[in-house]
C-alpha cells in the first residue's frame, strides 16, 4: 500500500500527466469528500476533516489531463494534511 509520501511524490513527478479519475481516487481514498455542483458542473470541491484547506479541481470529463497548477495545489493540501497527522 502506498503511504502519503508515495502519494505526494508520484503527483510531483507526473504533475504533467495526472488524470482527474486519478486524483480523485487518490483523494477519496484518504478520506477527502468530494461535492459538486447540482446540476452537474465542472467544479469539484474536495475537503478532509483534517484539513482547512479546499481543493478545487476543474474537470469536464473524467479522462481529462488536470491542469499542473490544480496537480501542484492537490500536492500542497496532501503535505499540509500529513503535518497535522
Amino acid at each position: 500500500m502506498f503511504t502519503l509520501d508515495d502519494r505526494i511524490a508520484d503527483l510531483l513527478q507526473r504533475r504533467r500527466s495526472i488524470r482527474f479519475r486519478e486524483l480523485q481516487k487518490v483523494l477519496l481514498d484518504l478520506g477527502f469528500a468530494m461535492r459538486q455542483q447540482r446540476r452537474g458542473g465542472s467544479h469539484y470541491v474536495f475537503k478532509h476533516p483534517a484539513a482547512n484547506d479546499l481543493l478545487v479541481l476543474v474537470s469536464h470529463g473524467t479522462n481529462d489531463l488536470l491542469p499542473e497548477y490544480q496537480v501542484m495545489k492537490a500536492a500542497k493540501v496532501l503535505r499540509i494534511l500529513k503535518e497535522k497527522t
